[in-house]
C-alpha cells in the first residue's frame, strides 16, 4: 500500500503472509494485509530474474521496419535526432501505415510562407507465417522539393524483408528495388 513493489518467484503463502524471492536469491516475507495488488510476469518479461520491459519498437528499428504487422489500431509517434519525424498505425491485421516529415525543411519553409517539407509516406505489409517467422514488405514513397524550381520530385523504394525470432529478440534481413 506505500508503492513498494518487489519483483520474484512466490515461494511460500499463507492467509497471513507472503513470501516470495527476489533476482538477487533474497526471500521477502510480507505481510498479505499491507499488499495492494499481485500481478503475473510473463517469462519473456524476465531477465535474469529481473523485469524487463516490453519492447516498445518490435515492429521497426532505428530507421528500418522489420516484417512484423502492428495490431490493428496499435500506432506509435518515432522522432530521430530531433530531426526525422514519423507516425505508424495498424489499419487492419497485416496493414499498417506511416507517413513523415524531415523538421528542418518543414520548419524553415513554414517560417517563409512556403511548404516545400520533405516528407513520406510508408504503407508496409506484413504476415506471421509462423511463431518465429514473419514476412512481410512494402514501400516508402518520398517527396523532396525541388531547389530551383516548383514542385516535388518523388522518389521511392519497395522493399520485402523477412524476420525471425519473436517482438522482444529479432532479426530482419530484406531487399528493395
Amino acid at each position: 500500500h506505500d508503492g513498494t513493489k518487489y519483483n520474484g518467484a512466490i515461494i511460500d503463502s499463507t492467509e497471513y503472509e507472503l513470501v516470495i524471492r527476489t533476482g538477487k536469491k533474497i526471500n521477502i516475507t510480507i505481510p498479505t494485509n499491507k499488499i495492494k495488488e499481485i500481478s503475473l510476469i510473463k517469462p519473456s518479461e524476465m531477465s535474469r530474474c529481473e523485469y524487463r520491459f516490453p519492447n516498445p519498437h518490435g515492429t521497426r528499428y532505428l530507421f528500418a521496419p522489420s516484417a512484423i504487422p502492428l495490431k490493428p489500431g496499435e500506432g506509435y509517434y518515432q522522432n530521430v535526432y530531433l530531426i526525422l519525424d514519423s507516425f505508424h498505425v495498424g489499419v487492419t491485421k497485416n496493414l499498417s501505415f506511416g507517413a513523415g516529415f524531415e523538421f528542418i525543411s518543414t520548419f524553415s519553409s513554414l517560417t517563409s510562407g512556403t511548404f516545400n517539407s520533405i516528407f513520406f509516406v510508408a504503407p508496409k505489409l506484413g504476415f506471421k507465417i509462423s511463431e518465429e517467422f514473419h514476412a512481410g514488405g512494402g514501400v516508402i514513397i518520398t517527396g523532396i522539393p525541388n531547389l530551383f524550381s516548383s514542385g516535388y520530385s518523388v522518389a521511392g523504394i519497395a522493399y520485402g524483408i523477412g524476420t525471425i525470432g519473436n517482438i522482444e529478440h529479432n532479426i530482419t534481413g530484406g531487399i528493395g528495388l
